[in-house]
């Protein structure tokens, strides 16, 4: 459950969005699977945005760096829930 918690806080500040659904006024936290579906859309779109600003040349080398960040902590939030659970 801890894994769930902390999937949860790395999604919300890695995005800043919640990674609950609303259920009738109440929330309920995404099942793993959809938690790994949406962190595949959101290192989708960030493969697209980062497209998109190499093909403007205006676009600032910061801009492409904070891209790359964001891309590659989606990139190894779902390689961490993908592992076989480990035993200690």
């Amino acid at each position: 459950m801890a894994c769930c918690r902390l999937a949860t806080f790395f999604l919300s500040k890695s995005t800043g969005q919640d990674s609950t659904r609303s259920f009738r006024g109440g929330h309920f936290p995404m099942s793993i699977q959809e938690h790994l579906v949406e962190l595949k859309a959101q290192h989708r779109a960030l493969e697209k945005e980062i497209a998109e600003a190499f093909a403007h040349r205006s676009t600032d080398d910061a801009k492409i760096v904070e891209l790359k960040r964001r891309k590659l902590q989606v990139k190894d939030e779902i390689a961490r829930m993908q592992a076989p659970p480990s035993i200690h």
